[in-house]
């Protein structure tokens, strides 16, 4: 461990050189936090060990709550957005946001 320590912070400058640059991007937050997310909802179910439809139906309903579930409210006091879908749509059906995935998950009504 010790080892380890000593050879990150032998790449400091290295680090603090390449996060200076203007155009470089900071982390991977946004990216990385949602597949450690669906990762976990994977590893958890067992879904890669299942039927493929299974596997496509719970695939579905994760990125369905990852569209509607409520931001923070710091984020939402700031954007002025409620979730994922509402920012993307630029609208809400209604005030709750679980009445909006009920909504999405119907089709609100109309048949493909």
């Amino acid at each position: 461990m010790h080892e380890a320590l000593e050879e990150l912070r032998s790449r400091t400058e290295a680090y603090v050189l390449r996060s200076s640059h203007p155009g470089s991007s900071r982390t991977s937050y946004q990216v990385d936090r949602p597949r450690n997310d669906l990762d976990r909802s994977l590893s958890a179910t067992r879904t890669r060990h299942g039927y493929l439809d299974t596997a496509e139906f719970r695939l579905r309903g994760w990125a369905m709550l990852m569209n509607f579930r409520p931001v923070d409210p710091q984020t939402r006091r700031r954007t002025g957005y409620q979730s994922a879908a509402h920012r993307l749509n630029k609208r809400t059906c209604h005030d709750h946001w679980l009445h909006n995935l009920y909504i999405a998950a119907s089709l609100g009504g109309f048949r493909a």
